[in-house]
């Protein structure tokens, strides 16, 4: 699995344009081949907004975003300030069946 992570500057107090490319990126997202989820991150006080997405692949993660990146930008259009961070990342899921260490879930007492 890969992750891409994109983080936007738009300013202090616009959570309503984020809301709305990410409802709109939504839409979109979640049809393209290879995606599995999505989690959008938002800091109104320094007005950093972005996603967090999971791809079953990095091909998938790249090919996406070269399909969905240029229609966010136009959606987020002169909000944006300065350029956006952008990360592709592989993803590490540790198999907690084979866990001796008493730290997995399932192990874990109430």
């Amino acid at each position: 699995m890969h992750a891409h992570l994109i983080m936007f500057t738009i300013g202090p107090n616009n959570r309503y344009i984020a809301e709305m490319v990410c409802d709109k990126y939504h839409e979109i997202v979640s049809s393209v081949k290879g995606f599995q989820r999505i989690t959008y991150l938002f800091d109104d006080v320094c007005g950093e907004y972005g996603a967090l997405s999971i791809w079953a692949s990095k091909e998938a993660s790249e090919s996406a975003y070269h399909f969905m990146y240029p229609q966010i930008r136009e959606a987020f259009g002169d909000a944006v300030k300065g350029s956006p961070d952008i990360r592709m990342l592989e993803v590490y899921v540790p198999n907690f069946e084979d866990d001796k260490t008493g730290l997995c879930p399932e192990n874990e007492s109430s």
